[in-house]
C-alpha cells in the first residue's frame, strides 16, 4: 500500500473540496492518505519524510523552504497545486487553475448585463500573484474584445472609494476572490453604491457560506476543486508508477458561475420580482411553491406571474424546477451516490421522480450524466 501526503496551507477555505477529490482517487487506488493542515511554523520536509516515508506528495501552499529542504522534496514524486517553488524536477508537476476559463466565465456573467464599464480588483495590499495577474489579463482581454471600457484596481483598500467614485455607473466588478469581493461590497455600501443596481459584483471560489451570508448574496465563479484533487492524485499515481508525464504544467477548470443576488439586476426593473427570484434561489429545495414565491408581490397572482415572466423570461415554477435540478447536479458531481439523499435534499417526491425529471431534461440518467460530466471535466 502506497503512502501519500497532502500538505495543505492554513486558512484555505475551499481545501476540503480538494481533499475530497484526492481521497476519492486514493480509495480506488488503495493508498494510505495523510492530510497535513500546516500552520506556522511551516512543515519541515525532513521530519515529514522521516515520519511517514511517503511514496508521493501533493503540496498546496507557497512555503519558503530552503534549498536543502527542497532537495529532500525533489527526491519524491510531487504534484504542486497552484504554484511551484522554483524550477520543477523531472518528478514534479504543477497544477494551476485555468485562468482564461475563470476570467471568461466572470466576463460573460457581467457582459450580459450591458453595463457602462468594467473593473478588475486585485488582492489588496499584496504582491500580485501569477494566477491573479493571469486572471486580470484574460478578463481585460474579454472586456476589450467586446468593445467595452475596462479599468484595473491594484492599490490599497483605503484608496478604492476614490477610485470607484470616478467610475460611470452602472459598472461591473470582477475580484480576485470571494473574500476580496465581500470587502468591495462593504465599501460600496458605505459609499451608497447599490448592489446590483449601481454595481454588479462577482468573486472567485464559490466559498458557499460567505457567498450566501453576504448581503446581497455574492455571485461567484466556482472552481472545480474536487476535479483538481482527482487530477492531482491521478498525475501523482502516474509518476509513482514510473510513467512519464509529458506536460509538467497542467490546468484544472471551473464549474461555471453560481449566480446570486450581486449580479441579478432585476431590482432596477422590478424590486418585487427581484425579491421573488432571491426567495426561489434560497428556498426552491425546501418545498417552495410558485404561489408562495410570489406572495410578497403587491398585485394579483395573475399579474405577479406576468411581471415575473416579463423580467426573467420564465415562469416561477420553471425557475424552481431549474434550481432544484441544478442543486441535484451539483450533489451528483460532488460525489453523492444516494438518490434518496439527493431527492430528499432537493425537494423531490422520490428518487424515481428525480431520475425521471433528470432523464427528461438531460437525456440520460443521473449515473450516466455523472460519468460523461466527469470525463469532460478531465479533458477540459
Amino acid at each position: 500500500m502506497r503512502t501519500v501526503i497532502y500538505i495543505a496551507g492554513p486558512g484555505r477555505t475551499p481545501d476540503h473540496r480538494t481533499v475530497t477529490g484526492i481521497d476519492r482517487y486514493a480509495r480506488t487506488a488503495n493508498w494510505r492518505l495523510h492530510v497535513i493542515e500546516a500552520s506556522s511554523p511551516y512543515p519541515e520536509p525532513e521530519a515529514i519524510v522521516n515520519l511517514w516515508n511517503p511514496d508521493g506528495l501533493i503540496i498546496r501552499h507557497p512555503y519558503k523552504w530552503t534549498a536543502a529542504e527542497l532537495r529532500i522534496i525533489r527526491m519524491i514524486p510531487t504534484v504542486y497545486i497552484g504554484y511551484a517553488p522554483g524550477a520543477l524536477s523531472r518528478a514534479a508537476v504543477v497544477l494551476h487553475n485555468d485562468a482564461a476559463k475563470t476570467a471568461t466565465d466572470a466576463a460573460r456573467e457581467l457582459l450580459r448585463l450591458d453595463l457602462a464599464e468594467y473593473i478588475y480588483v486585485s488582492d489588496f495590499n499584496a504582491k500580485i500573484q501569477p494566477w491573479d495577474r493571469e486572471r486580470m489579463e484574460h478578463f481585460k482581454h474579454q472586456i476589450k474584445v467586446n468593445g467595452r471600457k475596462i479599468s484595473v484596481f491594484r492599490d490599497r483598500r483605503e484608496e478604492l472609494s476614490a477610485f470607484l467614485a470616478n467610475r460611470k455607473r452602472p459598472f461591473g466588478i470582477m475580484t480576485v476572490s470571494d473574500r476580496c469581493a465581500i470587502e468591495v461590497m462593504g465599501i460600496c455600501e458605505q459609499m451608497g453604491i447599490a448592489i446590483p443596481d449601481d454595481a454588479a459584483v462577482i468573486g472567485v471560489d464559490n466559498d458557499t457560506t460567505p457567498c450566501e451570508t453576504a448581503r446581497p448574496s455574492l455571485s461567484s465563479v466556482a472552481l472545480d476543486y474536487i476535479g483538481c484533487g482527482e487530477m492531482a492524485a491521478q498525475l501523482l499515481d502516474q509518476m509513482m508508477s514510473g510513467k512519464r508525464v509529458s506536460n509538467h504544467e497542467q490546468t484544472y477548470g471551473t464549474l461555471g458561475v453560481v449566480r446570486r443576488a450581486s449580479t441579478n439586476r432585476y431590482t432596477r426593473i422590478d424590486h418585487e420580482v427581484s425579491e421573488a427570484v432571491e426567495r426561489i434561489r434560497r428556498e426552491a429545495c425546501r418545498g417552495l411553491t410558485a404561489k408562495a414565491a410570489l406572495s410578497g408581490m403587491s398585485c394579483s397572482r395573475r399579474m405577479a406571474e406576468m411581471r415575473f415572466r416579463q423580467v426573467t423570461g420564465m415562469s416561477p415554477l420553471a425557475m424552481i424546477r431549474e434550481i432544484k435540478l441544478a442543486n441535484a447536479k451539483e450533489m451528483i458531481a460532488n460525489g453523492c451516490t444516494s438518490m434518496k439523499a439527493i431527492s430528499d435534499f432537493c425537494g423531490y417526491a422520490s428518487p424515481a421522480a428525480l431520475t425521471a425529471l433528470f432523464r427528461s431534461k438531460q437525456g440520460e440518467t443521473p449515473t450516466s450524466w455523472k460519468h460523461t460530466s466527469s470525463t469532460s471535466r478531465k479533458h477540459t
